[in-house]
């Protein structure tokens, strides 16, 4: 009896084991770069690679099977991942140049995805998932850009893109509420606004200005 009971016991806590495991995958070239990584969850992944100086990037994942890349190119950059969900998070990030920010925040919904890809001088990105099927891409180059997706849907569809290339463009996504969302800015020039805000059945928005 005591060897059936040991061998159980050995048997849960491998099970267990195995079931807690996380990936952390760190590389840093260059001076006062941080890097932080939080894994609560199991079955998660995180890469980070700084190359360059004064760079700081944590991925925080609360849950499971969430995915975090994060790679920084450059000087003064700063990167937050923070996943918390039981979907399929994933979040890449690229960041390129000098001084570029980028916050992405994803909870509670089936598939999301934000994808980050960030060239030039100043930009600043912030990404929000809050279900269902969401997606989301930021690409921005130049000097001074900034862009804000907030996705907090109902049931199914919403997707948003988002690409600004110059010098001071301003843009917000908003998706709210079950539809068919589906959301593309496309800013060129310099100094350009947009404002998109969707909430329930059928939308669709495309946004092209240059100058």
């Amino acid at each position: 009896m005591i060897k059936i009971i040991t061998s159980l016991l050995f048997l849960f806590f491998a099970s267990f084991a195995f079931a807690q495991e996380n990936s952390s995958t760190s590389e840093q070239i260059g001076n006062t770069n941080t890097s932080l990584t939080d894994q609560a969850g199991f079955n998660n992944d995180a890469f980070l690679s700084q190359v360059g100086n004064n760079n700081f990037s944590e991925i925080e994942q609360v849950r499971t099977n969430a995915i975090a890349e994060v790679t920084q190119l450059g000087d003064g950059h700063y990167s937050d991942v923070y996943q918390d969900s039981y979907g399929n998070d994933r979040a890449f990030v690229l960041q390129q140049g000098t001084d570029q920010s980028s916050e992405v925040v994803q909870e509670s919904g089936a598939g999301n995805l934000a994808d980050v890809d960030q060239d030039g001088n100043g930009h600043n990105s912030t990404i929000f998932q809050r279900g269902d099927i969401d997606e989301a891409w930021v690409f921005q180059r130049g000097v001074g850009n900034t862009s804000i997706i907030s996705q907090d849907t109902g049931p199914i569809t919403s997707m948003a893109n988002l690409m600004q290339d110059g010098t001071g463009h301003m843009s917000t996504i908003v998706q709210t509420g079950a539809g068919g969302h589906q959301a593309t800015v496309n800013q060129t020039g310099s100094m350009q606004t947009s404002l998109v805000c969707q909430h329930g059945m059928g939308n669709i928005a495309n946004v092209t200005q240059r100058n």
